[in-house]
């Protein structure tokens, strides 16, 4: 006999999803603007700015987002 959690999950099977879903958007949503800023500043040291909220503002204005 498998042992149980103490904890109910009651939950439907379709908020599981959601939250999967709301936590990878989330994830995708803050580490790819910080990642291209990463990268950016890995390929490019001498003309990025060394503010990281500056170097996000100029990508957003001068490339969309």
């Amino acid at each position: 006999m498998a042992m149980r959690s103490s904890i109910a999950d009651d939950s439907p099977h379709w908020h599981k999803v959601v939250a999967g879903a709301v936590a990878g958007g989330g994830a995708r949503l803050f580490t790819a603007p910080l990642d291209l800023l990463r990268i950016r500043r890995q390929l490019f040291p001498s003309t990025t700015s060394s503010n990281m909220f500056t170097s996000l503002y100029n990508i957003a204005s001068t490339e969309g987002g």
